[in-house]
């Protein structure tokens, strides 16, 4: 099942952003969720539950003050569990998916706006 635009992406937050402003915020906001994922990805094989709960920390974050309000969510469900590698990465890979639907979200917003 394939979660709606209004699942997965709360425009409010990027039109408080000036038209013009959009492009670089969006830019950043891509550049730095990738660079967490990836940083995520390399914690994962240690198992270290406080390091792993760690760097979920910061995409939560930035993916809120975004609108990725289902992304922010599943970063959160993800905390605090305990799961097989393969689990993980499974759940690193759903969270992946549904990052590139909101920046082709985000990406419309910038060039419609």
């Amino acid at each position: 099942m394939t979660d709606t635009p209004e699942m997965l992406f709360d425009p409010r937050m990027i039109d408080m952003i000036p038209v013009e402003q959009r492009r670089e915020f969006v830019d950043m906001f891509v550049s730095e969720v990738r660079s967490q994922l990836k940083r995520l990805q390399d914690v994962i094989p240690g198992g270290v539950r406080k390091e792993i709960d760690s760097v979920l920390h910061a995409p939560k974050g930035v993916c809120g003050n975004f609108g990725a309000l289902h992304v922010m969510g599943l970063c959160e469900s993800l905390r605090g569990r305990t799961m097989e590698k393969y689990e993980w990465n499974a759940a690193l890979e759903n969270m992946r998916e549904q990052l590139e639907c909101v920046f082709a979200l985000l990406e419309d917003k910038c060039s419609t706006d």
